[in-house]
């Protein structure tokens, strides 16, 4: 018997509709919100939810499928059953109607479920062929014998207790059992080699991913597959290869895949050195943790395979409870991640109250209650909670006690004594220090630098030694902004930063730092600090002279400092928006800036980060400004910007970041939500109707514009279109994003920028302004530092002025610049205007 949730309201109606389904052989249960339809959905499972009501809330529920019936209002182009239902029903007084959807809709459903199956079983017949083609290949080779059964068992125990869905385990299955199916291109005595390798027998060898790739890829039942072997050789840094992925940008399955198949290569021997234990297999792989591998998955691995487990294949049952815990926590770092402080508690509060909870995971759900209360400046509670943790650490790991002393030596350090912080903050940098844990290392060097700070210029403070600690994290960190330690302790870490900024050794690195900040800072959450005037004059002189990379700085501390500060910011901010945002002669209800920062206006107004709910919010609604005049199918927003998510998951996020977006327009322009953003057919579309002035459209019209009249030969004309859309150029496209899409279009654009800051550089060269032409050019070198047709027409532009000594200049400036980046020389027109010069 089907079960069929009904959300209604009112009781009279939905006693009469339970009868009715209930004579047709459904079993109806009837609830009167989605309070308690989500609630029900927690303790049993649905067939269908019937909705008597359209929001946003109902796109929520993890079941098979649900069907809006419009009872209230609805567009009846709006379909977002996840099962096609043709029979759309707009009224309940056509019951006949109603119950012969609902039985399509259940029939549709049960025969997809079949077909679905078919196509499982025929996919399972291809990938058995293929894995005994793979045993008989490593059948060859002793020194590979069962290693791909290994790396699978393995890599589906992390997959498990990561929480990974069933889909993504069996692509995980496939993809560890196939992973090595390159190889079979390869000579024996190439993989047998024991010396070192030449180069191009290294890049053969780098080659077999994509060997892998190209041999998986044609078959549609194994093209994830074949993207997961791919990528399986990237490095969390962005180092890796084939295509220098970082980070969460790397399939989640390749991470894990990379680090299964590492352990199991150290373990065992090769033809050119022996196996390493396995201790020393654990502590390579420590080492490269955040560098080479995911910290996140190594901290699993070293979790999950201990002396005792290391061949155990971990079960379900095993899992469950465990995985429950570290997926509540997990859940509560994501929502105090986001700000969301209310939600990230009860996540943690539902942990500690689970039965036979691990004292690892109650430490750790300890800890993240404690951080709440600190962002909030509660630093009473934080202390208790944190002082909770450190009786239950007693006798752990050392890793768990440092981490308890991290956040316990910073809550001292701020709220009682410098002294008692430095002491446990000291001591656990010697526990991440012997551990090699780099992240957990800097993090605490930070932190005392962060005490050291609460004591700026008072009777206690030493500079001195709040130079050492920062001068050692710039020195033991790479990169500091990528280590993940600033975003994710900004809150923390700014005062560092902005104290750090006022010290003439490091104002240059910490200026590039704060460049990021639109990328570090948090939709909520404020520094309490009290900031020092020489600090609040450091941050007034940077974001002057930083321009529109200012403007986030600013916005953040428009409530921070005297009064004096305040109202010196807000001239600041509004000078620098002025400038900043080319004059539109005509002000239109939607202004959009997506070249530099990107900035929103809607009716004159500037629309905060903050309204966004989420930066993730912001860069949808922009993608869909981008795609203008054009429908954008649900597929692919979910592939773009949530690829690792379940599909209800995924279509959650996006339902959410929909209305979040016709909420924030409706707030400032007089429209209904509906009409904001078109939805048709599982598709979407901002509406074309609202009037809107977006500036890479305008740019876009005057370089074709320009390249029109060029073609016409009117120079002049051609020239004037150039020069305007240059000025609507503020920097990249959406500066300060990374997703793929956004670097593809910015590529474009900032193609089309240099070439035209070339073409006005050419045309004044041929006038004689030779000033002029040189700002042009020069313009175009700093777009691209490998740009030798902007070198050569400064060079020109010196020559015929006679300025020889500069031409020769510009070419040493370029050689040294090309030698760098690409390893080539300059062009032989640039070398023979060098010579020309030098009169060689």
């Amino acid at each position: 018997m089907e079960k069929v949730l009904i959300i209604e309201k009112h009781k009279e109606i939905g006693k009469s509709i339970e009868t009715i389904f209930s004579k047709e052989g459904y079993r109806a249960e009837i609830v009167p919100n989605d309070k308690g339809a989500l609630e029900k959905i927690k303790e049993q499972e649905f067939d269908l939810v019937l909705c008597s009501h359209y929001d946003y809330d109902t796109q929520e529920y993890p079941v098979s499928y649900m069907l809006l019936s419009g009872y209230g209002e609805i567009e009846s182009q709006s379909n977002p059953v996840k099962v096609k239902i043709d029979d759309f029903i707009k009224s309940p007084e056509h019951i006949d109607s109603l119950l012969k959807a609902i039985k399509n809709g259940l029939k549709d459903y049960k025969n997809i479920i079949q077909n679905k199956k078919l196509f499982q079983r025929q996919k399972e017949s291809l990938f058995k062929v293929l894995k005994l083609l793979i045993e008989a290949i490593e059948e060859r080779d002793s020194y590979w014998k069962g290693h791909s059964t290994r790396v699978t068992e393995r890599a589906i125990s992390m997959a498990k207790i990561l929480g990974l869905t069933d889909d993504k385990k069996q692509i995980l299955k496939w993809a560890g059992y196939l992973h090595d199916i390159g190889s079979a291109t390869t000579k024996l005595s190439l993989l047998h080699k024991t010396e070192k390798l030449l180069e191009e027998e290294n890049e053969q060898v780098k080659s077999l991913p994509l060997v892998a790739h190209e041999l998986l890829s044609p078959m549609n039942d194994l093209k994830e597959v074949a993207r997961i072997i791919f990528h399986k050789s990237e490095k969390f840094d962005g180092t890796g290869y084939p295509a220098g992925l970082k980070g969460n940008e790397i399939p989640i399955e390749s991470r894990i895949l990379n680090v299964a198949e590492t352990y199991d290569s150290l373990i065992n021997r090769r033809p050119y050195r022996p196996g390493f234990s396995h201790e020393e297999a654990l502590r390579i792989i420590q080492e490269g943790s955040g560098n080479k591998y995911d910290p996140r998955i190594v901290n699993t691995f070293l979790e999950t395979f201990t002396d005792k487990n290391i061949n155990k294949k971990i079960s379900d049952t095993e899992v469950s409870g465990n995985n429950q815990a570290r997926r509540l926590i997990l859940l509560g770092n994501s929502y105090r991640d986001m700000g969301n402080y209310k939600e990230a508690l009860e996540a943690y509060t539902e942990c500690l109250d689970m039965e036979n909870l691990s004292v690892g995971h109650m430490i750790k759900a300890l800890l993240g209650i404690s951080y709440l209360h600190l962002y909030e400046g509660n630093y009473s509670q934080a202390e208790i909670m944190a002082r909770a943790a450190k009786d239950k650490a007693r006798g752990m790991n050392n890793v768990l006690e440092g981490q308890v002393n991290l956040i316990l030596g910073l809550i001292l350090g701020l709220r009682r004594s410098t002294m008692e912080g430095e002491k446990l903050l000291n001591e656990a940098i010697c526990i991440f220090k012997e551990g090699d844990y780099k992240e957990l290392y800097l993090q605490s060097k930070l932190y005392l630098a962060r005490i050291y700070a609460e004591i700026y210029k008072k009777k206690t403070w030493s500079e001195e030694n709040f130079r050492n600690v920062f001068r050692s994290c710039l020195e033991e960190s790479k990169n500091l902004l990528s280590s993940g330690i600033l975003w994710k302790d900004i809150i923390i870490s700014l005062p560092v930063l902005l104290i750090a900024f006022t010290m003439q050794e490091f104002k240059d690195k910490v200026s590039l730092l704060l460049d990021k900040f639109d990328n570090l800072r948090k939709e909520t959450g404020r520094i309490k600090w009290d900031l020092p005037e020489d600090v609040q004059a450091a941050i007034l002189d940077w974001i002057k002279t930083s321009r529109h990379k200012g403007i986030p700085l600013a916005e953040y501390f428009i409530e921070e400092g005297s009064a004096e500060f305040k109202k010196d910011l807000k001239n600041i901010l509004k000078e620098l928006t002025e400038k900043e945002i080319p004059p539109v002669e005509k002000k239109f209800p939607m202004m959009i800036y997506g070249l530099g920062v990107p900035r929103i206006f809607l009716n004159n107004e500037l629309i905060s980060d903050k309204e966004w709910n989420t930066k993730k919010t912001k860069l949808l609604f922009l993608y869909l400004i981008s795609q203008w005049g054009q429908k954008v199918s649900e597929d692919k927003i979910i592939d773009m910007f949530w690829p690792e998510s379940s599909i209800e998951k995924a279509r959650q996020n996006l339902y959410n970041s929909v209305f979040h977006i016709r909420k924030v327009i409706v707030s400032r322009i007089a429209i209904p939500p509906k009409k904001v953003i078109n939805i048709h057919h599982s598709t979407y579309e901002i509406n074309p109707s609202i009037t809107c002035w977006y500036d890479v459209n305008e740019f876009e019209k005057l370089y074709n514009s320009g390249m029109t009249e060029a073609d016409r030969g009117k120079t002049e004309e051609s020239i004037r279109d150039f020069k305007e859309a240059i000025e609507l150029y503020r920097g990249r496209f959406l500066e300060n994003y990374y997703e793929d899409w956004v670097i593809n279009e910015g590529y474009q654009l900032q193609e089309k920028f240099t070439y035209m800051l070339k073409e006005l550089a050419r045309f004044f060269l041929e006038k004689g302004g030779y000033q002029t032409s040189i700002a042009y050019a020069q313009s175009a070198v700093e777009e691209d530092p490998c740009d030798q047709e902007a070198y050569y027409l400064i060079m020109q532009c010196h020559y015929l002025q006679g300025k020889s000594e500069q031409v020769v200049r510009q070419y040493l400036l370029c050689s040294q610049t090309l030698q760098d980046e690409m390893n080539i020389t300059p062009s032989e027109k640039l070398t023979e205007l060098y010579l020309k010069a030098r009169g060689t």
